[in-house]
């Protein structure tokens, strides 16, 4: 539970608020693309992972720290047959914490994924090799 106090404090809500909001979220039911990022909870060297829904830019889900460990508990709260595509920074530890959890899903570096946009963008019609 100290993620939900973590983010309740973070945005000034009760945290049996944000408790019932995640509850209230089917999360097995959800998405095929999954964005992964981590976030700082306060100054110092506390995050929190954040997993957002790509085709609707919903966040389902939040877990303390970043690194396998936030993976797998995501993992144990959704359906991972659905989950098709991750898109995320290359961390070694969100990495391995997909290649072993998800191991169907298409890893998608959100780096690369956002520069083959803004290439497409600038110059239409072009692209980047393999994106």
């Amino acid at each position: 539970m100290p993620v939900l106090q973590e983010t309740g404090s973070l945005f000034k809500v009760n945290p049996y608020c944000i408790h019932a909001l995640y509850d209230a979220y089917n999360l097995s039911a959800y998405t095929r693309k999954v964005g992964i990022d981590e976030a700082s909870t306060r100054k110092g060297h506390e995050y929190i992972t954040l997993f957002v829904d790509m085709d609707n830019g919903r966040l389902p889900n939040i877990e303390d720290g970043r690194n396998g460990k936030a993976v797998e508990a995501f993992v144990a709260k959704t359906d991972k047959q659905a989950i098709a595509e991750m898109f995320m920074d290359m961390s070694p530890a969100f990495a391995s914490g997909v290649s072993k959890h998800l191991p169907q899903a298409r890893i998608t570096c959100a780096a690369c994924s956002q520069g083959a946009e803004a290439v497409s963008k600038t110059k239409p019609g072009a692209s980047l090799p393999g994106l």
